[in-house]
């Protein structure tokens, strides 16, 4: 079965995978995937300009990807067939239900950020410096900076603040923020 049309999978902002939806008489058959990350669970949602959230289920392992395949009444699909901008926004917790972290990654997939420097900026270069502990990963073309965040203490990477997203992760505050391809440094 060919599937079309389509749109982007999202968690948060990032763009991560794909769902595909064709029209199958009274039905519309949908399918979607995105990668897999171990010890979470991720719910799929499909939002449109128009009409309510479509909520699609609980996405399943797969050959390495999360997947979900559907099969509807078209008429309980309003987003996908009165939008031409839709989406379909995951959102994660662990296996036990608690919410994960912001980040469109595992956390265990940041690494030091010895090499995480940005190309020309240096106040980027003289914080990052001064910042013990500073993280970072890679993804679709993005940089992700995380680091521990301790209130009443002095907060490192200050230049940034308004780009900053706060978390709890295993009992400890951190704070992360992105760059894109070119540098543009953003929130989260």
């Amino acid at each position: 079965m060919i599937f079309m049309p389509e749109c982007s999978v999202f968690i948060g902002t990032e763009p991560v995978g794909t769902l595909r939806w064709q029209e199958d008489g009274p039905y519309i058959s949908i399918q979607a995937g995105c990668p897999f990350e171990e010890g979470s669970i991720y719910r799929l949602t499909v939002r449109g300009e128009s009409g309510p959230d479509l909520y699609l289920g609980v996405m399943t392992p797969q050959n390495g990807r999360f997947t979900i395949t559907k099969r509807l009444r078209s008429k309980d699909c309003g987003p996908l067939l009165n939008s031409y901008l839709c989406g379909a926004y995951i959102e994660r917790s662990g296996i036990d239900g608690t919410p994960l972290t912001p980040l469109p990654f595992a956390f265990s997939a940041l690494s030091t950020a010895a090499n995480a420097a940005l190309p020309g900026d240096q106040l980027f270069a003289e914080e990052a410096g001064a910042c013990p502990g500073l993280m970072w990963a890679m993804l679709s073309g993005r940089r992700y900076f995380v680091f521990e965040f301790i209130p009443g203490q002095e907060m490192p990477m200050t230049p940034f603040f308004s780009l900053m997203t706060v978390f709890e992760h295993l009992g400890r505050l951190y704070a992360a923020f992105c760059a894109d391809a070119d540098g543009v440094l953003r929130s989260i």
